[in-house]
């Protein structure tokens, strides 16, 4: 079996904190960074990657939506899931979910968050790969 690996890109390390213990448990690599070009070498290493995207609805940047886009043609080994820090109506998280998926996105989480809901959606992509 190749190896898993779990890549969180996020600005803070709380979403990290929640998942370091799912990691241990399943012997998942996971690797926390705060830039999307870092992110990049880490998903296009070959492994089969969970990749946990943190964003704010007002301030996505053309680098980080480009990321996104790009994770598709990495093929099957890498499943995308983007958590979007910003409270939002439901119109707004329609738009943002749909539009997200359209590029690849497997999973559009908004809060509130728990930890549990994190290691849930994280420990399903994983079980699927």
């Amino acid at each position: 079996m190749r190896s898993q690996q779990l890549v969180v890109c996020s600005p803070d390390n709380w979403i990290a904190n929640q998942l370091r213990e799912l990691a241990h448990d399943r012997k998942v690599l996971l690797y926390e960074v705060q830039h999307v070009h870092a992110a990049r070498r880490l998903l296009e290493n070959g492994y089969f990657t969970v990749f946990v995207l943190q964003i704010e609805a007002a301030s996505v940047s053309t680098p980080v939506l480009e990321l996104v886009g790009d994770v598709s043609f990495l093929g099957s080994q890498v499943r995308t899931i983007i958590v979007i820090d910003t409270k939002l109506n439901e119109d707004d998280q329609f738009m943002w979910t749909v539009s997200l998926f359209e590029i690849g996105t497997e999973l559009v989480l908004f809060p509130p968050l728990t930890r549990t809901i994190l290691e849930d959606a994280v420990g399903e992509l994983l079980d699927a790969m």
